[in-house]
C-alpha cells in the first residue's frame, strides 16, 4: 500500500530518530512535547539532536530553556530541527532569541515511483556492509566523506548496527550501510545509509557522502539507485530523503524526487552563562 501524505511528512520530519539509542552511548530526552537524543561522550551537534516540537505559545519558551539547560549541563552543542509540523509557528524566532543560529536548510523530498529508471556510472561498485566489526573500519572514510570527526561517524555506525538485547522485542526499523568504490581501485570512497520499517511501505534514504576528491563521478546517484532497488525488493513503494539544498537536493530532483516540505537546522553551542527560564 502506498504511503499517505501524513506518513511521508512524519518520516521526513522524524527519521533522524528512527535508529535506536545505544545503551551507554546515547540517551533520549524526557522533555514533554519534543523528540531529542544526546550523546554525552561526543561534543558534536550531529549526534545531539532535538526536533518535532509541539508546544503551545505559552509553554514554548520554558520548554526551550529546559532543553537548552539539559545540553548546557553536559557541555554539548546540539541541533534543533524545524519541520512542517513544528509548533508554535514562531519557534525559529524564539530559538534565535535563545542563542541559536540557523546552520543549514534542507528539502524534504519524496519519490513515489521506485521503478523509475536511473542511469548510473558502471564504474561505481557498491556493496552492503554485513556487520558492525567491518563497519567500524570505515569510520575514517565516513568522517572524511561527510565532513565529520571519526568519533561522530562511529556513533552513527553503532546506532545503525545496534540490536536488541536478548529477550527484548525486535526493532521496528532496519538500517543498511553501503560502501562504494570507483573502478578497479578497491578503496572505499563513499557510503550511504537507508532505513526501512517492518510495518511501512516507506524507505528513508539517510546519510550519504563521498570523499571530496572523487565527487562528480556519479557515485551519489549510484548509491541512490542501489538503495531504491533494494527497498523495492523489500516491498517498499515510496522513498523520502532529507536533502541539503545546495548539494544533494538538485541531484535528487533530477532523479525524480520532488520537494514536499522545507526543513531547517538551528544549532546552539555551550556558553558559560546559565540558561534563563
Amino acid at each position: 500500500m502506498a504511503a499517505t501524505d501524513d506518513e511521508l511528512l512524519q518520516w521526513i520530519e522524524t527519521g533522524l530518530w528512527y535508529l535506536p539509542a545505544v545503551p551507554g552511548l546515547n540517551e533520549d530526552l524526557s522533555v514533554p512535547g519534543v523528540i531529542g537524543r544526546a550523546t554525552p561522550s561526543v561534543s558534536h551537534p550531529f549526534v545531539n539532536l532535538v526536533g518535532a516540537a509541539h508546544w503551545t505559545d505559552t509553554e514554548a519558551d520554558t520548554r526551550i530553556a529546559e532543553v537548552s539547560a539539559y545540553f548546557q549541563e553536559r557541555n554539548l552543542p546540539f541541533i534543533w530541527l524545524i519541520g512542517p509540523s513544528t509548533t508554535p509557528a514562531d519557534l525559529p524566532d524564539r530559538l534565535q532569541r535563545a542563542g541559536f543560529h540557523k546552520a543549514v536548510e534542507l528539502a524534504g523530498m519524496v519519490l513515489t515511483d521506485l521503478t523509475i529508471p536511473i542511469s548510473v556510472n558502471p564504474e561505481v561498485h557498491i556493496r552492503e556492509v554485513p556487520d558492525l566489526s567491518e563497519a567500524l573500519t570505515y569510520r575514517e572514510l565516513l568522517g572524511a566523506a561527510y565532513g565529520m570527526p571519526p568519533e561522530v561517524a562511529e556513533v552513527l555506525v553503532r546506532q545503525s548496527f545496534h540490536t536488541p538485547e536478548a529477550g527484548a522485542a525486535p526493532y521496528r526499523f532496519h538500517s543498511t550501510l553501503y560502501i562504494a568504490h570507483l573502478g578497479d581501485d578497491p578503496t572505499p570512497v563513499s557510503f550511504a545509509v537507508s532505513i526501512r520499517a517492518d510495518d511501512s511501505s516507506l524507505v528513508l534514504l539517510s546519510g550519504a557522502g563521498t570523499v571530496p576528491e572523487l565527487r562528480g563521478h556519479g557515485i551519489y546517484t549510484a548509491l541512490v539507485a542501489r538503495r531504491l532497488a533494494d527497498a523495492r525488493a523489500h516491498g517498499c513503494t515510496d522513498a523520502v530523503i532529507q536533502a541539503v539544498r545546495d548539494t544533494s537536493a538538485p541531484i535528487c530532483a533530477k532523479l525524480g524526487f520532488h520537494e514536499r516540505c522545507g526543513l531547517e537546522f538551528y544549532v546552539r553551542y555551550p556558553t558559560p552563562e546559565p540558561i534563563a527560564g
